[in-house]
């Protein structure tokens, strides 16, 4: 006796929707893509890492594509938790004890804790609330210098293409030549 059922078409995985054309993206796809921005290891080993476990790894311009949309949410969901705790930590007052700390990206050997020196490129700076004693993060501030599309383009001899903001895509937010500073 033949049997003549057919089992009905389905994927093998969730899809989150996106408006507008295209295709949608897999959920584990947008986990991944989380997990890699989450950790230094980066999109290029994370494919050689696929490929050493004999699975194809995703293409690296998608998981390009795909990663603006998780650093955005990413983002968006970190701003609300700060947001969250320091309501959480602020009650109904006006002020609250906070602690700064600000770490520096130098290229030199010394210390990268040191202040605001020319040489430092990056600096991030977060927060802490010392209310609660829980000391939540609320609130985080980056200082950038390097801009790669800008240097790019100077290097192709565009010499309008300024930092910060003299050009589209600028992700420098001081000045080459100005400190970086805590106070800011």
């Amino acid at each position: 006796m033949n049997c003549s059922f057919v089992t009905p078409l389905f994927k093998l995985y969730e899809e989150i929707r996106k408006p507008g054309r295209g295709r949608s993206a897999a959920v584990q796809n947008l986990e991944l893509n989380a997990a890699v921005t989450s950790t230094s290891i980066g999109f290029k080993k994370l494919r050689f890492l696929l490929a050493a476990l004999d699975l194809s790894p995703p293409s690296e311009s998608g998981m390009h594509q795909m990663s603006q949309t998780v650093c955005d949410k990413i983002a968006q969901l970190s701003s609300d938790d700060m947001n969250q705790k320091l309501l959480q930590a602020s009650g109904l007052q006006k002020n609250i004890h906070i602690s700064v700390d600000t770490r520096y990206n130098t290229s030199g050997i010394r210390n990268s804790r040191r202040t605001g020196l020319p040489i430092a490129t990056q600096s991030t700076t977060l927060a802490m609330e010392k209310q609660t004693g829980k000391n939540y993060i609320v609130s985080a501030f980056t200082q950038n210098k390097l801009c790669p599309k800008g240097a790019l383009l100077r290097s192709k001899g565009d010499q309008t293409a300024t930092c910060p903001g003299g050009h589209t895509g600028c992700i420098a937010n001081v000045d080459k030549l100005e400190s970086l500073s805590e106070y800011e």
